[in-house]
């Protein structure tokens, strides 16, 4: 019932619903404070959603301005569950979530995912498992290390060796439900926006730290994606002319400075011996010379990244996450220091959250990338280009 009638929403509909789906519950308004819409016209918008069962009344009610009590609007569960499938080099980080993004199971299935199509069966085995967990999934998202091309194609992946894989199609062929791919750093960025730092900031660039460097842009409260999926690959920008190579040759560019592995190649480097990235940054922690030297360095690379991208684009929001971010916490007020100088030396405020993703949070990310595909919230809130 809730299908026939969402897929007819309007534009106005669709971010009423969008707003309810990721602050509710809330009541009519404060829908009408913050879009700034009258009663009248929410409570129009409301009655239709109400009775195809898209949104719920729930929780104690207020008192509106003239003494009338007036119920909270959350989302409903009728939607079903939502998949999420991250894929990495030696497995699957896989998730169900609700419709608002919470993880209720999560597991991770080893692969050799340089072979897509065992990978690919191990995603079916995956959606086979997320069904015995709650029957009615709705939908599934993959995200991948690589080229995405209309939420459909992985044209390319260097980490994986896929190239020109009709993932989506293969995928939900087998399953005989909807899938949509997306970039890993695009799904990172998706989750943040609509549920995470997005919430409290409409514009910011997300700065990913994983095994290479990415980024991912929310401007006026719409995801920039291009549809070729080409967007967000800063992993070769230079950062720090003659600092260490990358895997491919580039000296002092992000990659060859900043991820968890180029971190533990330097840490040894400066020690003489073999030191694990944890015993690093532990060192460092403790204020040991030697790697405060590796952490500041790093740190003042990427202070110059960031900078140079918030100054390209005209932000001061900024999140930087990833699995290979929990250096950046113990070397935060070097970073900061060297972001502030970037900022048009210094006029600018700078707003900043470092969150360490883990690595099984990949398959939440998909599962959020899958939800804000659904057709009814799909609309002036993304960009695709």
């Amino acid at each position: 019932m809730v299908q026939r009638v969402v897929w007819t929403l309007d534009p106005t509909s669709q971010v009423v619903a969008r707003e309810i789906l990721r602050r509710g519950p809330m009541s009519r308004a404060e829908l009408s404070r913050r879009l700034r819409l009258s009663g009248p016209t929410v409570s129009r918008i409301a009655k239709p959603l109400l009775e195809a069962g898209l949104i719920v009344e729930d929780g104690p009610a207020r008192l509106t301005r003239t003494g009338r009590p007036s119920l909270p609007l959350r989302f409903s569960d009728s939607l079903g569950r939502f998949c999420g499938i991250g894929v990495l080099e030696d497995a699957l980080q896989v998730s169900v979530c609700t419709v608002s993004g919470e993880e209720l199971h999560q597991r991770s299935f080893d692969v050799d995912s340089s072979d897509p199509a065992q990978t690919i069966t191990t995603m079916v085995d995956a959606v086979a498992w997320a069904r015995t967990q709650d029957p009615a999934i709705a939908a599934v998202g993959v995200s991948v290390p690589g080229i995405v091309e209309h939420l459909r194609y992985v044209r390319r992946s260097r980490r994986l060796g896929w190239s020109n894989i009709d993932l989506a199609g293969r995928l939900g062929a087998a399953v005989s439900l909807p899938v949509v791919i997306n970039n890993d750093f695009h799904a990172l960025t998706s989750a943040e926006h609509w549920f995470g730092y997005g919430l409290q900031h409409p514009s910011f660039l997300t700065v990913v730290i994983d095994a290479v460097v990415g980024a991912g842009l929310v401007v006026n409260d719409r995801l920039a994606q291009e549809s070729d999926g080409r967007g967000g690959l800063i992993g070769h920008h230079l950062v720090l002319p003659g600092g260490p190579t990358c895997r491919d040759g580039h000296a002092g560019c992000a990659d060859g400075l900043l991820t968890r592995r180029a971190m533990t190649e330097q840490f040894a480097l400066a020690f003489g011996r073999d030191v694990t990235y944890e015993q690093g940054l532990a060192l460092a922690d403790q204020q040991d010379p030697t790697a405060r030297r590796v952490l500041d360095r790093a740190a003042d690379g990427l202070g110059v990244l960031v900078g140079e991208l918030g100054n390209l684009l005209g932000h001061q929001n900024v999140v930087v996450t990833g699995a290979g971010a929990g250096w950046v916490g113990v070397a935060r007020d070097r970073f900061v220091g060297q972001l502030e100088k970037m900022y048009l030396r210094g006029t600018a405020e700078v707003h900043l959250a470092v969150r360490e993703w883990l690595v099984t949070d990949w398959g939440r990310a998909a599962a959020i990338a899958a939800v804000r595909s659904c057709p009814f919230l799909d609309g002036p809130d993304d960009t695709h280009a």
